[in-house]
Order: structure tokens, then C-alpha cells, then sequence
């Protein structure tokens, strides 16, 4: 008797998590979709995040911000590029707004 309680017990809360891991899938679309929607760009984003949330090619942020197309600037937040380069962040931000700006405008 006890054994067919705790089975089903077991079987309650696997379910249970099961349900909870589907929802956070089903929300991680969703938080990257809304990730345009983010506002201005800062420090804390990667030059990946700001290529996808923005909708422009990732060669376009690579060759504002340097970086060469091995992948080894992609995971390093704006704050670290700047600090590494030596300038305030704010001056890699508004080359990288001038750069998107320049890729979106139509050709003349």
C-alpha cells in the first residue's frame, strides 16, 4: 500500500518539474525576442547580444568594435572592451550606434 503512495507521490512531482522545465523553454524565446525592446544599448551587453537584439550582422558589430571574426570578443561585455582599450564606455557605445546606424541606412 505504502509502495503505490509513494509512487505516485514520485510521479506527482516529476511531473511537476517536468511541467516547470517546459514553461522556462517555452519563456527563453520570448525573453530573447523582447530583447530589442531592451532599450538604449550598455555596458553589461556582449557584442553578440547586440548584434541579435538589434537585428545587424554580426560582422557589422565586429569590425566597430575591432574584433577579429575568431569568436574571441563575442562573450566579453562592452564594459570589459572599453576598459581593455582604455576609453569610456560610452565612446565604444556611440561608435557601435554609428556603426548600426551606417548598416541600416539605404544606400544613396
Amino acid at each position: 500500500m505504502w509502495r503505490g503512495v509513494l509512487l505516485t507521490a514520485a510521479f506527482g512531482v516529476a511531473a511537476a518539474m517536468a511541467l516547470v522545465s517546459l514553461l522556462r523553454l517555452t519563456e527563453a524565446p520570448r525573453l530573447w525576442r523582447d530583447a530589442a525592446d531592451a532599450g538604449p544599448l550598455a555596458g553589461w551587453m556582449t557584442p553578440r547580444l547586440v548584434a541579435h537584439a538589434r537585428a545587424v550582422p554580426p560582422g557589422v558589430i565586429a569590425a566597430a568594435l575591432g574584433l577579429s571574426r575568431d569568436d574571441a570578443g563575442r562573450r566579453v561585455s562592452l564594459d570589459r572592451l572599453a576598459a581593455a582599450r582604455g576609453e569610456p564606455v560610452a565612446e565604444l557605445i556611440a561608435a557601435l550606434e554609428q556603426a548600426m546606424a551606417d548598416w541600416q541606412a539605404p544606400a544613396r
